[in-house]
């Protein structure tokens, strides 16, 4: 299944989306810090958590059409870029981790992935689906959100970079293995 920016005319606000994870996502244990209220590494500070922090209640791994670039700079995985999904290029098989949650918690995780608090973004969800794609905070690196289409009936969404990065860089040896290992744990790399 390869997945692209989906336009739907006659959405529906969901209980339950599919967030659409690439970068250090795509491994359970760091994704999970979201959810909990933790941090992935000794570098980074404690993210407050969603406020339902209920485990995910079902993942798989897909593709899509985008590829994943790497840019800006951070220390907290050590110098390097972090993962965007460039959704103005093509790429024929992107890996996207897809994890099973709560409305509510995906619009927590896309607030704290912008350097907000849970509660600080409440999505347009049936803009969302209508147009594809939407600016959801005035601020920080994930602000624009992109309905990818559905899966199992179950909206599939993800956020990136507003625009495409002309500061490309790439990842930190720790940032790149979390996502190896994560691409390795959904069964897309083979461990190693």
């Amino acid at each position: 299944m390869n997945l692209a920016i989906s336009q739907k005319p006659d959405p529906q606000i969901p209980d339950d989306v599919w967030y659409a994870a690439y970068g250090s996502n795509l491994f359970k244990s760091r994704f999970l810090c979201y959810i909990k209220g933790t941090a992935p590494t000794k570098n980074h500070a404690p993210h407050p958590g969603c406020r339902d922090d209920s485990d995910p209640t079902d993942d798989m791994i897909v593709t899509c059409g985008y590829p994943v670039v790497y840019a800006g700079s951070t220390s907290s995985w050590g110098e390097g870029g972090v993962a965007f999904l460039e959704i103005a290029g093509s790429h024929p098989q992107t890996p996207l981790r897809l994890w099973r949650v709560t409305r509510e918690q995906f619009e927590d995780i896309c607030a704290m992935e912008n350097g907000l608090q849970p509660g600080d973004i409440q999505f347009d969800w049936l803009t969302l689906q209508k147009q594809g794609t939407m600016f959801v905070a005035d601020r920080g690196w994930y602000r624009q959100a992109v309905n990818l289409g559905d899966v199992q009936g179950i909206p599939v969404v993800t956020f990136t970079w507003a625009e495409s990065r002309a500061d490309l860089n790439p990842p930190s040896k720790s940032y790149a293995q979390v996502i190896a290992d994560g691409l390795a744990e959904a069964g897309w790399l083979t461990p190693g």
